[in-house]
């Protein structure tokens, strides 16, 4: 659930910024090491901006008790999180 659109993201602004940055590097504008550096600068922030919710809520059953259980399984766990530190909650530590 987190993995596959964080890959989707990456991959997808990786490829998209690849081809745009291309004639610049054609043209001498930019060095292949650095298009390559940004695109993969910009496609992990893609990733990360992504999925922090998801891994926020992964974080959240990894931690509860096993002996007395704070969450019932995921979709509790989502609406409780939701609800207890809304969506910007989700992105906290994000910065």
């Amino acid at each position: 659930m987190r993995e596959c659109p964080g890959n989707m993201a990456y991959f997808g602004t990786y490829g998209i910024l690849r081809e745009f940055i291309k004639p610049y590097e054609e043209r001498k504008q930019l060095s292949e090491k650095s298009g390559v550096f940004l695109a993969g600068g910009f496609a992990g922030v893609a990733y990360w901006g992504l999925i922090f919710p998801f891994d926020t809520i992964k974080s959240r059953l990894q931690a509860d008790s096993i002996q007395t259980p704070k969450y019932h399984g995921l979709v509790h766990c989502i609406k409780l999180s939701y609800k207890e530190i809304g969506i910007t909650g989700l992105f906290r530590g994000v910065s």
